[in-house]
């Protein structure tokens, strides 16, 4: 035991001492090819598709939509920029696609073929998903191998959790709109995901640091503008009134099925730690916000927050932990309103999947899904420990959550945890009966 307890002090003063040896180093600018197009599949469900796309060409560009050699559109879109830099965001929603069809986005500039790209628009009614979640996506730190991973996994929709951009890292300068751009734009150029040949259905929240720092609240001056910039970047509100129903800041809902999915905005409206407020977390508009979408529906409801729920040990942020006036308030609604909810959260550099306190009503699990690329080291999820863990990795990882209902009144989820290679680290599973609750 004592040799252990050593090991553990060893590594992290080991991660420690690293930390400090890279913050004195010069920033360097990350390599990235400007000629590749960065192309994002937003929600593509029911027969309709949202694109991104980042690229610094300035020939007019033509985005046409197959079906094998039959062309089903030639896509109208609308181009965002940024005074003083070279790349743009092309964005377009496509409408009357067929539906579980392979479909194929061909890129043209002045009339040459330059890239191309598949996808499907899915049912939305489906029995089964294959859901990914992913977390903390440093771009200097940015790891092929772990995308490619995932890529294989053929997931039916990604879930990203947060922290998908770092626009706090390596900085010279204080943090502003024109960084906030330029840190989009250098992750959407070097992440392996954003040049995959076959393009998945991906909805996106943020955390800290692709909001507007290490633990940055409402009281970022930027929060207006990052908001916008975070919109631009990601495919998913053009969606806003067909498929997304839009909430308070980038706060958004969507269903698949009897699964009803609310991506929070844990940042635009939070408060200082331990401030005492009554909606210190997500602010009484999105709170209201968050009961009025769950209180009429009867299925699964999934709450997606870039921030932990629960947990109370460790260095990391947590609801409970920071805000725990407002985390009462919180739970007390949840059991009134008796749900079987789903908490899903990214953050803390290393994964976790946790049953639910048994002070919430209906048993359940907090899946934590960091990190895809960025820094961990091994003794995390010790210095972490939470109550009720049925698995825990400190390895780069992502998850899979399989959704399947065979009844009606039934949900089984089956999540794994994979690291590079599709390698397997650990597994949970959990059935959910909507009609019988404890």
């Amino acid at each position: 035991m004592l040799m252990r307890r050593r090991i553990f002090l060893k590594s992290i003063a080991s991660a420690v001492a690293l930390t400090s040896v890279a913050a004195q180093k010069a920033p360097k600018p990350i390599p990235f090819n400007r000629d590749l197009f960065s192309i994002l599949l937003g929600p593509a469900f029911d027969g309709q598709a949202e694109l991104s796309i980042v690229h610094s060409r300035s020939e007019r560009i033509r985005y046409i939509i197959c079906d094998g050699e039959q062309i089903l559109t030639d896509a109208s879109y609308e181009t965002i920029t940024y005074p003083g830099n070279s790349f743009r965001i092309d964005k377009f929603l496509v409408k009357n696609l067929p539906i579980d069809t392979p479909l194929t986005l061909r890129v043209y500039g002045d009339d040459i073929q330059i890239d191309e790209r598949t996808f499907s628009s899915i049912s939305s009614q489906r029995n089964e998903y294959a859901i990914g979640l992913a977390s903390c996506m440093r771009a200097a730190q940015h790891d092929k191998s772990i995308w490619a991973s995932l890529e294989q996994q053929k997931t039916d929709l990604l879930l990203f959790l947060g922290d998908c951009v770092y626009v706090d890292y390596n900085l010279e300068v204080p943090l502003n709109p024109k960084i906030l751009w330029e840190k989009f734009v250098e992750t959407r150029m070097v992440l392996h995901f954003y040049h995959w040949k076959k393009l998945v259905p991906t909805i996106a929240i943020w955390d800290d640091h692709d909001f507007g720092g290490d633990n940055s609240n409402r009281t970022f001056p930027f929060v207006k503008e990052t908001q916008t910039n975070f919109k631009n970047f990601f495919a998913q509100n053009l969606s806003e009134g067909s498929f997304i129903t839009p909430g308070p800041g980038i706060a958004c809902r969507f269903q698949l099925g009897n699964q009803l999915f609310l991506m929070l905005d844990g940042r635009s409206f939070r408060d200082a730690p331990k401030s005492g407020q009554l909606y210190s977390m997500f602010g009484k508009e999105q709170e209201d916000w968050i009961f009025d979408s769950i209180n009429n529906f009867d299925g699964l409801v999934w709450l997606n927050n870039g921030t932990q729920w629960f947990n109370l040990k460790g260095y990391s942020e947590s609801f409970r932990k920071q805000h725990t006036i407002n985390f009462n308030m919180f739970v007390e609604k949840l059991n009134q309103a008796n749900k079987n909810v789903i908490f899903t959260s990214g953050d803390i550099h290393f994964s976790e999947i946790c049953e639910t306190p048994k002070f919430l009503k209906n048993l359940s699990l907090e899946i934590t899904s960091s990190c895809m690329h960025s820094s961990t080291f091994v003794g995390l999820p010790a210095m972490n420990r939470s109550e009720n863990r049925r698995g825990a990795t400190s390895q780069i990882n992502y998850i899979v959550s399989h959704t399947q209902q065979h009844l009606e009144d039934e949900i089984k989820i089956d999540n794994k945890c994979y690291t590079r290679n599709r390698r397997l680290l650990f597994t949970t599973q959990m059935t959910y009966n909507l009609n019988k609750k404890r």
